[in-house]
């Protein structure tokens, strides 16, 4: 009989909601009437110490008042928003004997109004572990991701748009550092949402049986 490892990986993400276009709104204690539109300003101006976003022209500028606040209406740049979504959260490689390659892919959704595109990071909280035993991370690094060889735990990146030449299409893995790390800086406003396959890999050598698990956290960021 053949000894046989459980492979468990949960995934995780950091979301930041993504702005929709604001709108005149009231509450118990507020009321804004109608928004300021605006048209146009510089992306962003910036020195050594400083960064800031403008925008040019109101249409609405004003005053209002309330029994704890007073304030004068302004013109405002709509933020940039973006939400990332992860195809699973939790991840089973499956039942694997030692020694035997196994893999598993999950896709990343990224949705954003920013102009320059977005930053994709990885990071795990630890190897894949059991116990006392661990899974070592593969040798290659998402600088310079290499050809599978040997025993160890990583990840490719298959599929996605404007993918760096370094992943070989889905043939060159990296281990995952614990730092979170820029596995994917994607260029350019997309209208739609923007995939990108993230491929799991791992050979368990000659390790005892037992779960292993580990934590993998995803981070977008838009580019400004």
């Amino acid at each position: 009989m053949k000894l046989r490892n459980f492979v468990y990986l949960f995934l995780i993400m950091l979301v930041i909601p993504f702005s929709a276009l604001a709108v005149g709104m009231s509450g118990g204690t507020y009321k804004i009437p109608f928004d300021s539109i605006n048209i146009g300003g510089s992306d962003f101006a910036s020195s050594g110490s400083y960064m800031m976003f403008d925008t040019i022209g109101e249409n609405a500028p004003g005053y209002s008042s309330g029994g704890s606040y007073a304030m004068n209406m302004a013109g405002y740049r709509q933020p940039t928003g973006l939400i990332l979504v992860l195809s699973t959260t939790n991840l089973i490689i499956g039942n694997i004997q030692q020694n035997q390659n196994a893999s598993a892919q999950i896709t990343t959704t990224v949705t954003t109004d920013a102009a320059n595109g977005y930053n994709l990071f990885i990071k795990e909280n630890q190897s894949l572990t059991s116990g006392v035993n661990t899974i070592p991370d593969f040798g290659g690094t998402i600088a310079a991701p290499i050809p599978w060889a040997g025993n160890g735990f990583g990840f490719t990146l298959s599929s996605g748009t404007g993918l760096d030449p370094k992943w070989g299409g889905g043939t060159n893995y990296a281990g995952i550092p614990t730092v979170s790390t820029l596995m994917h800086p994607k260029s350019g406003y997309s209208a739609v949402a923007d995939d990108t396959d993230v491929d799991f890999y791992v050979n368990v050598g000659a390790q005892p049986l037992g779960t292993y698990t580990n934590i993998v956290t995803f981070t977008a960021l838009p580019k400004l």
